[in-house]
């Protein structure tokens, strides 16, 4: 996977990296696995439990809340403290909750279910990222972000083929959608518990040496400048999440309401996108590290606004979701850049609670957006969180090349000047 761990010309990673990596990419993979279900079944759930339209929608927000509030906190701990504690206690609470939607019988049951699925996100999440940050090096941590990403993604795509199936077949038996769910989380409830057992033996502590390293950025030269540095990424961090936002939870009514209600038919247009989520963000990750982290940035915000600019205008849903897997194509080389470039912007000291502010703008951003995009869709037209879009991320684009850093610069083998950012990595 490249350089780790090492200084800028890059030795290879040892054992005990490689298993780290790997059972963290595992982890993200498992954790990840009933994602699929809870948009399409959780309603539907929840609904024969005897749950009203207002439960339901708290049932959502009150998992988005808890992250957002907890996320900060989880940083800064994992600067204090370590970042193992909370990466296997992320793992138990993970294991706590899928027992609990499992065994839940009462609606009551399923909003605790949520808050510890909600708190196992923020104790697992971030101390992951300050980890692959702490284990890779500076030119490899573009790769290793973007393929934790795809294993987040290609984990939820998974399970929801595992947990579909489970669902339906138990509805075709006469069991009902209650006894399918169950079934359902239970398997996730096992393979996670199986991942708490096996990352106690493999994921260890990064070294005092691994954590203490300094920020990849020649801006930054002190804690402080390193957090200062970071706002203006956090603002733009903030942004595209919200525009992000505003158009997933609409989607599939902009579907319904100009095409077709048959549920086969929008899951098939989602479905390319969904492939392409799961499978890009770790190439385009490791192409940030080799031609850097801003430009591709730039370019993938910038397209992706021009994406949703003829969203609208798309006559049919086979075009429809050939073009929402470019914009996913977009986003996935995003996403790997900006997690990278907290990295770069930090030093180790400070690179859980970076990625705590971090994930807290990103996650703000995707509350905020929902909400927006709910709003204009009906009171402004069922285009109008498109053209919102087609506004914001473009705009995010401009900021990225006005980001106030640059990379530090070193001699490569030829005396040639390079970015240690943007260095092609050793070993590919």
């Amino acid at each position: 996977m490249g350089a780790m761990r090492g200084d800028v010309a890059g030795r290879a990673p040892d054992s005990v990296d490689r298993a780290a990596l790997s059972t963290l990419y595992a982890a993200a993979f498992v954790v990840s696995s009933p994602v699929g279900l809870f948009l399409f079944f959780l309603p539907l759930y929840s609904h024969a439990l005897g749950a009203s339209a207002t439960q339901i929608g708290q049932l959502f927000a009150v998992f988005a809340l808890v992250p957002i509030l907890a996320r900060p906190l989880v940083g800064r701990g994992a600067d204090r403290f370590g970042r193992r504690p909370f990466l296997l206690a992320g793992l138990a609470c993970f294991v706590l909750a899928w027992t609990l939607y499992a065994a839940s019988a009462r609606v009551n049951i399923l909003f605790i279910a949520r808050v510890i699925e909600g708190t196992a996100s923020a104790l697992l999440l971030i101390p992951a990222y300050a980890t692959l940050a702490d284990l890779v090096s500076p030119n490899g941590r573009g790769a290793a972000i973007g393929r934790f990403q795809s294993m987040i993604n290609l984990g939820a795509f998974v399970g929801g083929a595992i947990g579909f199936p489970l669902l339906f077949g138990a509805q075709l038996l006469g069991w009902g959608i209650v006894a399918g769910w169950r079934i359902a989380f239970t398997c996730y409830a096992v393979a996670t518990f199986v991942t708490l057992l096996i990352a106690r033996q493999r994921i260890v502590e990064p070294s005092r040496r691994a954590k203490a390293g300094p920020p990849a950025l020649a801006a930054v030269t002190t804690p402080r400048g390193s957090m200062r540095a970071l706002l203006p990424l956090l603002l733009i961090c903030f942004g595209t999440a919200t525009a992000n936002g505003m158009t997933q939870p609409i989607l599939t009514l902009y579907l319904r309401d100009r095409f077709t209600d048959n549920l086969l038919f929008i899951l098939l247009a989602f479905t390319p996108a969904a492939l392409v989520y799961a499978i890009a963000p770790a190439p385009l990750g490791r192409l940030s590290d080799r031609v850097g982290r801003r430009r591709i940035m730039a370019i993938g915000l910038a397209v992706a606004g021009l994406v949703a600019l003829v969203f609208p205008a798309l006559p049919n849903m086979a075009l429809l979701g050939a073009i929402w897997a470019v914009e996913a194509l977009c986003i996935s080389a995003a996403v790997p850049a900006e997690g990278a470039l907290v990295a770069d912007l930090t030093g180790g000291a400070q690179r859980g609670t970076a990625y705590g502010l971090y994930s807290f703008a990103v996650g703000l951003g995707a509350t905020l957006g929902p909400y927006l995009g709910g709003w204009a869709y009906d009171h402004l037209g069922h285009s109008a969180p498109f053209y919102l879009n087609a506004i914001l991320l473009p705009l995010s684009a401009l900021l990225v090349t006005l980001l106030p850093i640059e990379a530090r610069r070193h001699r490569g083998p030829r005396g040639a000047t390079t970015e240690l950012g943007e260095a092609t990595r050793a070993g590919d």
